[in-house]
């Protein structure tokens, strides 16, 4: 049993370790990579860097990493919940951007 408390012990610390080096902003949120992202959203990597892509999701880059504030992803969800996403108007308009008709 003391063995089993000691592992505990050891867990919990290398836990603690790990959540203490993640990088915070001033205000206390969180910044998250695409793969923590992934696992948070429940997502696909590839389906975050498509919405990426698109200027759906919002996000910042550190030099060529994607990076995320779980503050403003939260925000972003909370809107897709409420339906306002995007308007009729700016879907139309991103089909246009994307869309290169020939003459």
């Amino acid at each position: 049993m003391e063995s089993d408390i000691r592992e505990i012990k050891s867990l919990m610390i290398e836990l603690l370790e790990t959540v203490s080096k993640k990088p915070r902003l001033a205000g206390g949120g969180e910044i998250m990579s695409v793969k923590e992202l992934a696992d948070f959203l429940r997502l696909d990597v590839n389906t975050i860097y498509n919405k990426c892509a698109k200027g759906e999701m919002p996000h910042f880059r550190m030099g060529k990493l994607l990076k995320f504030k779980k503050s403003e992803i939260l925000d972003w969800v909370k809107g897709l919940e409420n339906g306002s996403d995007c308007s009729v108007d700016e879907y139309v308009t991103r089909y246009m951007q994307q869309k290169v008709f020939k003459s």
